[in-house]
């Protein structure tokens, strides 16, 4: 009963003491407390920031993809997201503390995606910029395109490049329709070192290339290797042989036949090249011609199958000169003949008193131009003894000119007129020196 009644004495003096001066002691826990916040906020205040360039993550991208279409980001890959928080907490914000999310089944009708952003970090989120990405759809397409080589660098001569086989040599483009249309050539470049002669096998990757050569990106093929095999040939120059067969119409001649080339340049495995020595065309038959013919021959029909022309020059060109032939008198005169090797101690004399007649045979062109006054006979006396003597008149001619029944021949008369040393006349000719 003592102790309730102290405890009861012991009560009421707390509740006087925590009542006593209440308002006072109310305002002045309020101010402690608004002290502390004005401190706090002094050494860690409430600041704004812009955090730049955040990657937007794509999400639920195969809603689009399933369908067979491709989608190209025009803008909002990056966005720029304003926060607000504390100082300490916003120096040291990073990119990686907030997240922005494009959920690609948001699309809309105008082909734009909202942009959520979130952190984990205890920040507000003001605002970002730009809110919603903006995208171009468009339809996947396949092409085939065939493959093609780039040579950098060639073997050094006599040795070329030779067949290139390209493994596979057609492949399929995918891509969005907009670079489909860009694609103009698969090419796989090889390099080629200047020494080698052996034959080439490598594999290589193509690249994808527009019209200015330009590659072509968010495009793939169905293969990323291509095996390229390259043979190295050997070049060599062989010559070409060409005749004719058979024979003209009576009364022509051929005069001249020419062709152009009349050697090609011939590429192949170096043994069956080394053992190629001459190129035969077939023998132009020119039975019954009466005049000049150009003829044209393909250079193809004669190249060995296992071989291949690199000349520019895919045809022979020949040239037949084919002429009439003529008979045409001219007159040397008996006094035009020269005498040579006429010894000094020697007279002589023509007895033959007339002038020479010669009947002339060949092409008409050369004929008809012949004059009397061109031409001079010649006789050699030459070891000729003291008497009567008939010798021939040696007469230069054009080339395809021909005396109808041979030389002709004079008379002359050599008489001894003395025992002097036999001095060879001005007109002689030394003897050739052996």
């Amino acid at each position: 009963m003592l102790s309730d009644l102290n405890y009861g004495k012991v009560d009421k003096k707390m509740k006087k003491i925590l009542t006593k001066n209440l308002m006072w002691k109310i305002l002045s826990t309020l101010l402690a407390i608004l002290l502390w916040l004005v401190v706090l906020n002094v050494e860690d205040p409430w600041t704004t920031s812009e955090v730049r360039d955040i990657t937007v993550q794509l999400r639920s991208d195969e809603s689009i993809t399933n369908q067979n279409k491709a989608y190209e980001v025009l803008r909002g890959e990056t966005i720029s997201v304003r926060v607000e928080g504390k100082r300490s907490v916003i120096d040291s914000l990073t990119q990686s503390d907030i997240t922005a999310i494009a959920d690609m089944k948001m699309l809309s009708i105008t082909n734009s995606v909202p942009i959520e952003v979130s952190s984990n970090k205890p920040i507000e989120i003001v605002r970002w910029e730009p809110q919603n990405l903006l995208v171009n759809v468009e339809d996947i397409r396949t092409i085939q395109a065939s493959v093609q080589y780039q040579m950098v660098g060639e073997p050094n001569q006599p040795y070329v490049i030779g067949d290139v086989d390209l493994e596979p040599n057609i492949v399929q483009v995918t891509g969005p329709e907009s670079q489909i249309n860009r694609v103009k050539s698969i090419v796989v470049p090889v390099e080629i070192d200047p020494d080698n002669t052996r034959d080439i096998i490598l594999d290589a990757s193509p690249n994808i290339l527009d019209e200015q050569g330009n590659e072509v990106s968010n495009v793939s093929l169905n293969t990323n290797n291509i095996k390229v095999n390259i043979r190295i040939d050997k070049e060599r120059n062989i010559p070409i042989r060409l005749e004719t067969v058979g024979e003209l119409s009576e009364g022509f001649m051929l005069t001249d036949m020419s062709y152009s080339p009349t050697n090609i340049r011939l590429a192949g495995r170096e043994s069956e090249v080394d053992a190629v020595n001459v190129i035969n065309i077939d023998p132009i038959d020119i039975t019954g011609m009466e005049e000049s013919q150009n003829i044209t021959i393909d250079i193809a029909d004669y190249i060995p199958s296992n071989m291949r022309l690199v000349s520019d020059v895919s045809q022979i060109q020949v040239n037949l000169e084919i002429e009439e032939v003529i008979e045409r008198e001219i007159v040397i005169p008996i006094n035009n003949i020269d005498v040579k090797s006429l010894l000094t101690n020697y007279q002589f004399k023509f007895l033959t008193q007339e002038d020479i007649v010669l009947t002339l045979r060949g092409r008409a062109s050369v004929v008809n131009n012949i004059s009397d006054v061109d031409y001079m006979g010649t006789i050699e006396l030459r070891g000729l003894e003291e008497g009567e003597h008939t010798v021939p008149v040696e007469v230069g001619l054009p080339r395809n000119v021909e005396i109808v029944g041979g030389d002709p021949e004079v008379s002359v008369q050599l008489e001894y007129i003395g025992s002097e040393d036999e001095d060879i006349d001005t007109q002689e000719e030394p003897e050739d020196e052996e």
